[in-house]
């Protein structure tokens, strides 16, 4: 299932990749086939570029590995628990879905 990318995730595509790359990583989370619970697309799309941290290859591996299993992206982050708005927080990403179960 593809999942919508958000304007907090294309503004971290533009803060981690160089102008040239930031449409074919728009393009290529917007064509990924990830297999997403509703709510956690943004949270994934953000994983994967914290983990890139701007190699676009590491990013297509990264992605790769997400469309088999999107809960180890978010282990692999730091996003997988309770506290991933901190920890987003603390990767300087802001204006992200929270959940509203809080």
């Amino acid at each position: 299932m593809s999942f919508e990318v958000t304007e907090v995730v294309k503004q971290q595509v533009r803060r981690f990749f160089t102008e040239p790359q930031v449409g074919a990583v728009i393009a290529e989370l917007e064509r990924a086939d990830l297999p997403l619970i509703n709510n956690n697309g943004e949270r994934v799309h953000l994983a994967l570029l914290i983990m890139s941290r701007g190699n676009i290859e590491t990013f297509r591996q990264q992605l790769d590995s997400a469309k088999i299993d999107w809960r180890d992206t978010l282990v692999t982050a730091g996003l997988a628990h309770e506290d991933w708005p901190d920890a987003l927080r603390r990767a300087g990403v802001s204006g992200f879905k929270e959940p509203s179960h809080k």
